[in-house]
């Protein structure tokens, strides 16, 4: 009786015991805490920046992000995707969405000589245009002012050499009605490059002034390529991570599972009957 008196009492303290155990988080877990990055707020897995301080089983090295300093917090994150620089508006993990705005282009801006088309696609092919809002719509620069494309050209800001008083015409190809008239671009326009840009989603009457603003915003929605399972490690409360070994790690509170964290209570229980000596023989 005594030997089984002595089991309970062992039993019992190391069950109130076990929650302190319990909750002294993983290294891993707590290595892979999202950090604040400017105006997305956090971020994690797959995104991370050298301020962050992340190993780097916590990130993926195509999703770098340049995040303001905590001053600055403020300020939108950048990425670079190619030779391109981006800025980061929003970021929503759940559907692996995001917006950007590259930092270096003025549509309205005649030199445009030195731009290239804009571009999100990578040798490692995690980005892609998000086809149900992006339409590329092609720019032409320094063009003949006589064509009468119904609202669609705009006048753009000539580079400071051709006089501050004078302005070049730029049209859009894609809404230009008269389909006649893009031989005539393409041979009278000295540059032309491609933007995508939010589609309209308006009568044809308003397309003008639509597409204008969405010039101006510069915003492109985007989808980024990652672990579908990491959502589900997410939602069982674990934080998403790779090694050298494995493409992808659910890192929890008392360890390392290949796919989500498992239920907390039934885990508790698993671990405390692993500490638990065997039952005394009486």
């Amino acid at each position: 009786m005594e030997a089984f008196m002595l089991f309970l009492t062992l039993f019992f303290f190391l069950l109130s015991a076990f929650p302190l155990f319990h909750c002294q988080p993983d290294n891993e877990y707590r290595d892979c805490q999202p950090s604040p990055c400017g105006k997305v707020g956090n971020i994690s897995y797959p995104f991370w920046s050298e301020e962050s301080g992340q190993p780097h089983y916590c990130v993926r090295p195509e999703f770098k992000l340049n995040c303001p300093q905590l001053k600055d917090k403020d300020d939108y994150p950048s990425i670079q995707i190619g030779s391109q620089t981006f800025n980061v508006t929003f970021i929503e993990p759940e559907n692996h969405n995001m917006t950007l705005i590259r930092t270096d282009f003025v549509y309205n801006n005649c030199s445009s000589q030195n731009w290239s088309n804009t571009s999100v696609s990578t040798s490692f092919n995690v980005f892609r245009y998000d086809e149900l809002y992006v339409k590329n719509v092609t720019l032409f620069y320094n063009c003949p002012s006589n064509y009468s494309t119904e609202g669609f050209e705009f006048p753009c800001q000539p580079p400071t050499s051709y006089g501050s008083n004078s302005s070049n015409y730029a049209f859009y190809s894609e809404y230009v009605v008269n389909e006649l008239q893009l031989p005539d671009l393409i041979e009278n326009c000295k540059r032309r490059i491609q933007v995508p840009v939010v589609e309209p989603d308006v009568p044809p009457q308003l397309y003008s002034q639509i597409l204008k603003q969405a010039l101006d915003d510069g915003l492109i929605a985007v989808k980024y390529k990652v672990d579908e399972l990491c959502q589900k490690c997410w939602d069982s409360d674990g934080r998403c991570g790779w090694n050298d070994t494995s493409p992808f790690i659910c890192y929890c509170r008392d360890g390392q599972y290949p796919l989500t964290c498992p239920d907390s209570s039934h885990s508790s229980s698993m671990r405390l009957f692993t500490l638990l000596p065997l039952p005394f023989s009486f």
